[in-house]
């Protein structure tokens, strides 16, 4: 595997509990810190509390959608990845961002946090 995207801090929204634990594990591999929560609620909290380096955001969840957080962390120079099931649905305005689609695999989710921590 190449480079990882080592000291990085990556907020990761997913209400899937399992899936949550997979990016997690997947982050912390790549020598990352996590900061996981399941709702938007949780999410702004978190945010409230520390600025990660990054996110890695479901699209859609039970307490809506996650474009407006999107749009806020990039305005904060935040990197923003889609993991979603749900890619057709991305706005325009946000299609530049990274996604990776469910179900997804390892390398493939490294790969883009790789290329994202890059900034490629």
């Amino acid at each position: 595997m190449a480079a990882k995207p080592r000291n990085w801090t990556f907020l990761i929204l997913e209400d899937e509990p399992l899936i949550r634990v997979d990016i997690e594990e997947i982050a912390r591999e790549a020598g990352c810190a996590t900061i996981a929560v399941e709702t938007l609620e949780k999410a702004r909290a978190a945010l409230a509390e520390t600025r990660p380096d990054g996110a890695i955001l479901d699209a859609l969840l039970p307490d809506g959608d996650t474009f407006t957080l999107a749009r806020e962390l990039l305005a904060a120079d935040i990197v923003v990845i889609f993991v979603t099931g749900y890619a057709a649905g991305i706005p325009a305005d946000l299609s530049f961002c990274p996604m990776v689609e469910k179900p997804f695999t390892t390398e493939d989710l490294m790969a883009t946090m790789v290329a994202a921590a890059s900034g490629a």
